[in-house]
């Protein structure tokens, strides 16, 4: 007894029903348990989900997730808005000169409309304003909380390390140098006179924060975090005309897909405009609104995909119902073909979502293709009735046919699933779940819903299998014939031209699908705010903090030499570097700095004492710590670069902003002279991967495709290449229309051509299984145009990656549908 006939015995056993009850209450038990799971994390909107989980593996996974999480955490959970308010005299027009500086009266006014925008934001708690930590210093308020424990003698500005060594030789430079820090009456002296009497840390620590391209500003009982124009030199907060808002989004609307976010944004800007509008103080001010960070991409891609799938879903849906009426002719049958896919969607759908905890919408946009894949066997089911035969006797008949061409289809989902991408592991897990769910369903609920189907053909439908079983072949005799040979001339030119122009990418980008104008946003907002690439970034390990600190300390150096104009790599002098040891020296460092600020204050001690009646006491003996750093307001600046501080060592990251392709080389090159130093890019990584898996599955395509071969040889004999080549020849196709079309082959072009191999030897299964049949010509006719029209539509997908692998499925689908009844066999 064959394999086939035991499946088919055990779907009659009791006239089906064992079967049908079985699957039934699975489905059921599916559903229920899914729908909870849904309703907690409906959609995951983040499409670098497509993207693999391991970077480096020179890296210890657990370091490298705290690197990524760490990299990203700045922007993953709030919104970033600039306000610009501009005025030019015209007086300034004339001459091109920048804005003239906003006056007292104006600034009131920018404030005002600033304090407006973030009132709307806020309206009925679709955001809270995220606290500002910051380090504003009025006198010797704060004073105790702003210097970490030990802070004196070890937090020493580099240009201030002459001026010591020369302070410890000479003891009236000492005195002079003391003597101006204690009559100084704009120092606050955060650390005393006595602790620090050179006022070291009030230089360094003022210096850290002028570097910062923001500051906080109080303004009565409100705090603003003003932006720094670019060589902005005046001190007065009132000439400064840009200001920030952080904004935390309320949890799960960006993943709403309604798009409420961008929509309040603008709401806010309209009632900020109107605000400055009405204000007479603020004549001729000008506002200017920037936005980015992650929220506002996830509101934006979730409210494109959401469309998407409903757009795609419903005029594919649609099509298929068109067609299958033209063809059936009784909306019943529509009905229960529509039915069939809709539960082996659900199924699957369920399945997955149980399986990996959350799907991203990307996945079911991608799923909406099996509306054109699954409704084939629904499609064969009725087409294929044959007026003396009866259910059960039809289902043993196509049993063979259609779990070969099932298995066929998943099989080359599946292939998704071989790929390090934990996305195109769930679009595997959905699309090939959903094929055999939608099978399983036609086979044993199939009997059991015969007396809806029609009973008799349409008249389009009769049409179709007396033309269709009289198409011409492709024989020995045929390509003898010009009006034969020229069509096949062109073809197989067109297929040599294709191929020399395909090109291969990554396609890294077309894994966005975030508009443009926010894309441009971000970018501005990443150079004004000098914000850190969320590409590129350094790794640095040690045995413990001080020699993590110290190997930073020295590659930095290292990068500063060579953005020296003098030296080979001047545009890095472009560069900006912010690690730990720019705000925490190893403790070697310190002890050395302690022992110069102790030889200059030993040098005009004595003088002090003689002119003051006492003298400084200096630093003490102990090192400033990490742990001392976090418990002052610097903590928001420092925590994120150590990524791990213990007793099995130190690990930082250091991050980089201004990162230029030119530049990558060297940042490469510097990272291999320092020991335990590595550079991670991440697109460059990322980029490498995609293409390893592209090379990797255009090898599984061809090793399936001749295994396809040897398994069709061994079901149809020598005529097996029949059920295959078209497919071939769909796939190559396929590759020569995106050559001509000048789109790239990436990961994503790779399995749109191993789902067209699927697809092509389901065809080419049914034809060369039944070459004379009408009917059966008729059905793959109808399954191909359901299909064209399912991925036909997918090509228009907003994400390029959904939409080349549309356009490579559509247009290698158009070559298989033509060629395989062409390839058929003789009855």
């Amino acid at each position: 007894m064959s394999f086939f006939s035991r499946i088919a015995d055990c779907l009659d056993a009791r006239r089906g029903r064992a079967a049908a009850l079985l699957l039934a209450a699975v489905l059921v038990c599916l559903f229920a348990a899914s729908v909870p799971q849904f309703l907690k994390t409906p959609f995951q909107t983040d499409l670098l989900a497509l993207l693999p989980g391991r970077l480096d593996e020179s890296i210890p996974a657990p370091l490298e997730k705290a690197f990524l999480e760490k990299l990203r955490s700045a922007e993953s959970d709030r919104a970033t808005i600039l306000l610009s308010f501009s005025r030019k005299t015209p007086e300034d027009q004339t001459k091109g000169q920048p804005a003239s500086n906003l006056s007292k009266e104006e600034t009131g006014a920018v404030l005002s409309a600033v304090d407006a925008f973030a009132e709307a934001l806020q309206r009925d708690g679709l955001f809270k304003e995220v606290p500002v930590q910051g380090f504003a210093v009025n006198g010797q308020k704060g004073a105790a909380s702003l210097a970490p424990a030990a802070a004196a003698g070890n937090l020493v500005r580099a240009e201030d390390e002459a001026m010591l060594e020369a302070a410890a030789l000479d003891p009236k430079l000492a005195e002079r140098r003391m003597l101006a820090c204690l009559m100084r009456a704009d120092s606050p002296k955060l650390l005393g006179f006595s602790a620090d009497p050179f006022c070291l840390f009030d230089r360094w620590f003022f210096g850290q924060t002028a570097a910062l391209p923001f500051e906080q500003t109080n303004v009565g009982d409100k705090t603003y975090i003003r932006v720094r124009s670019n060589g902005e030199t005046e001190k007065s907060a009132a000439e400064r005309a840009s200001y920030l808002l952080l904004m935390q989004p309320a949890a799960g609307v960006a993943a709403s897909g309604e798009g409420f976010l961008t929509d309040r944004i603008r709401e806010a800007e309209a009632f900020a405009r109107q605000t400055l509008e009405k204000n007479p103080d603020a004549a001729g001010l000008t506002m200017t609104v920037t936005t980015a960070g992650v929220p506002l991409f996830t509101d934006a891609i979730a409210a494109q995909a959401s469309g998407e799938l409903a757009l795609i879903g419903t005029l594919a849906s649609l099509g298929v119902a068109v067609l299958a009426l033209l063809a059936f002719g009784r909306i019943t049958t529509v009905l229960l073909m529509v039915t069939s896919v809709a539960i082996g969607f659900g199924a699957a759908a369920s399945v997955s979502l149980l399986g990996f905890g959350e799907l991203a919408l990307v996945t079911f946009v991608f799923g909406t293709t099996l509306i054109g894949v699954a409704v084939d066997y629904s499609t064969h089911w009725f087409a294929l009735k044959r007026p003396d035969e009866d259910a059960y006797a039809r289902r043993r008949r196509l049993l063979s046919s259609l779990l070969m061409a099932g298995g066929s289809s998943a099989a080359a989902y599946g292939v998704l699933a071989l790929t390090p991408l934990p996305g195109l592991r769930q679009m595997a897990a959905l699309a090939a779940g959903g094929v055999l769910a939608t099978l399983a369903v036609v086979l044993v609920f199939g009997p059991f819903v015969e007396r809806l189907a029609p009973k008799r053909e349409t008249r389009l439908m009769r049409r179709l299998e007396t033309k269709l079983a009289h198409l011409p072949r492709l024989n020995a005799k045929a390509l003898k014939r010009p009006a034969v040979l020229l069509p096949l001339a062109f073809f197989f030119g067109a297929l040599v031209f294709g191929l020399s122009r395909l090109t291969f990418a990554p396609g890294i980008r077309d894994l966005s699908a975030a508009p443009a104008e926010l894309v441009a946003a971000q970018a501005t907002l990443q150079k004004r705010l000098e914000l850190p690439s969320p590409a590129q970034a350094f790794f640095v390990s040690g045995k413990n903090l001080d020699e993590a600190l110290a190997r930073e300390a020295a590659l930095l150096k290292d990068l500063k030499a060579q953005g020296d104009a003098k030296a080979n790599a001047p545009h890095l002098a472009a560069l900006e570097t912010s690690g730990l040891s720019q705000w925490l020296p190893t403790s070697e460092e310190q002890t050395r700095m302690r022992a110069l600020v102790n030889a200059a204050i030993e040098a005009g001690a004595p003088a002090l004492q003689s002119r003051l009646g006492a003298r400084p006491q200096g630093p003490g003996t102990e090192a400033v710590t990490y742990e001392a750093l976090l418990e002052t307001p610097l903590a928001p600046l420092v925590q994120h670069f150590v990524l791990k501080n213990d007793a099995q060592g130190a690990a930082l990251m250091t991050m980089l902003s201004g990162v230029t392709p030119e530049m990558l080389p060297e940042l490469e090159s510097a990272a291999r002279k320092h020991e335990g130093v590595r550079f991670l890019d991440i697109t460059a990584r990322m980029s490498e991967t995609l293409s390893i898996y592209r090379t990797r599955v255009f090898e599984l395509l061809a090793a399936g495709f001749f295994v396809l071969w040897g398994v069709m040889t061994l079901r149809f004999g020598r005529g097996g290449w029949r059920a295959v080549l078209p497919a071939g020849l769909g796939v190559l196709a396929a590759l020569a229309a995106s050559g001509i079309a000048g789109i790239p082959a990436t990961l994503f072009t790779a399995l749109a051509c191993v789902l067209l191999l699927g697809l092509g030897v389901d065809y080419g299964i049914f034809l060369s299984g039944n070459p004379e049949d009408g009917r059966t010509s008729a059905a793959v006719f109808f399954c191909g145009l359901t299909t064209m029209l399912s991925f036909g539509l997918l090509a228009f997908s907003a994400t390029p990656a959904l939409a080349s692998f549309g356009f490579t499925i559509l247009a290698g689908l158009v070559v298989i549908w033509v060629a395989t009844p062409l390839l058929r066999p003789k009855g």
